[in-house]
């Protein structure tokens, strides 16, 4: 995974339930496999019930379920987790922005508003991170950044009111051309921290 670290599936967020992370499982230098029950997410609980990993090193493989610490705090979240609604899922996503070099959007055409669902980033040393959603197929043509300038987040509203990233510029020095969004200019440094749900998604930047 060149060094990322990636959380799969729903964050699960209430204002009264704490979530924790436990280490079931750590990948070695023997090919592995990751195995999960089939689910139905329309008859089935909202949950994977068993999950199984199959590795040729026995030795590696039994020290790594004897770890009981928890996940790296990179994939904790930052910001509070937006709980709206019990039944709208809630996916967290983060990047590191330093050392970045050029960013990938992925933008939705279907939708009459175009919004950019995520992006890849892509940094110095050859490495890639994903945020927000991706999809190869829906991606545009990749932007060089300007470290010299700050990354210009342009936020709108769906006619319902549901917030999503209308505009991403990594290069210009203003973004007032398009004066009818709400803009978030984030330096390119700090960890961005992208939110999403089936309808809305929201942003946050930390040091």
């Amino acid at each position: 995974s060149q060094e990322r670290e990636c959380l799969f599936g729903q964050y699960f967020v209430h204002p009264k339930i704490r979530t924790e992370f436990h280490l079931l499982y750590s990948t070695t230098t023997s090919p592995s496999r990751v195995y999960f029950s089939e689910w139905d997410p329309l008859e089935d609980k909202k949950r994977i019930m068993y999950m199984g990993f199959d590795n040729s090193d026995a030795a590696e493989t039994d020290a790594a379920k004897e770890n009981t610490s928890t996940c790296p705090p990179s994939l904790t979240a930052t910001s509070t987790p937006p709980y709206t609604q019990s039944n709208e899922l809630w996916y967290y996503t983060n990047c590191r922005l330093e050392n970045v070099a050029k960013i990938a959007c992925c933008i939705k055409e279907a939708a009459p508003y175009r919004p950019i669902i995520g992006m890849l980033v892509y940094y110095d040393n050859g490495h890639r991170a994903c945020i927000g959603q991706y999809r190869p197929d829906w991606v545009f043509d990749t932007m060089t950044v300007d470290s010299s300038t700050v990354l210009h987040i342009g936020l709108a509203r769906t006619r319902k009111n549901w917030p999503y990233v209308a505009r991403i510029d990594a290069h210009s020095a203003t973004a007032g051309a398009h004066e009818s969004l709400s803009w978030m200019d984030v330096p390119w440094q700090g960890k961005l921290e992208w939110w999403f749900s089936q309808r809305q998604c929201r942003l946050f930047h930390y040091d």
